[in-house]
């Protein structure tokens, strides 16, 4: 009786998945699909922080050479790169801020006033002292 109910299963389920166009995925192809993913994110992010830092320097590097040859000067292209330099840092420290803040938000357990927080929606105390969320609108209640 029960390899019948088992085949039965079974066939209910394939029956399912071609309905519903479902693929079952083993746990082993779970986690290469999300490690592929997180490869996938972390090139990402190494190739913003590649762009976000060269572009400042390149571009004032160049910017203090036209301003050089123009001029008639030979110190503009060594000030513009360090201060292209220092924009270069400032993007990376705001990028990696941002990316530190989304990464904790995502690990906040649901239900917490951070959680409601991080995703949009206030949370502000009424007369009643119960929360309420305001769903992401600014109005103060």
């Amino acid at each position: 009786m029960g390899q019948r109910l088992q085949a039965l299963k079974k066939c209910v389920d394939t029956d399912k998945q071609k309905k519903y166009n479902i693929r079952v995925m083993d746990r082993s192809e779970e986690k290469k699909r999300r490690d592929r993913k997180n490869a996938v994110r972390l090139l990402s992010m190494v190739s913003q922080f590649a762009i976000m830092m060269l572009v400042p320097i390149v571009g004032c590097f160049f910017a203090g050479l036209w301003l050089d040859r123009h001029f008639g000067t030979q110190w503009c292209a060594i000030v513009l790169f360090f201060i292209g330099a220092l924009a270069g840092f400032t993007n990376i420290y705001k990028l990696t801020k941002e990316y530190t803040a989304n990464h904790e938000d995502r690990k906040s357990p649901e239900g917490e006033v951070g959680a409601a927080q991080g995703s949009g929606g206030a949370v502000h105390r009424d007369s009643g002292s119960r929360d309420t969320d305001t769903g992401g609108s600014s109005d103060i209640l």
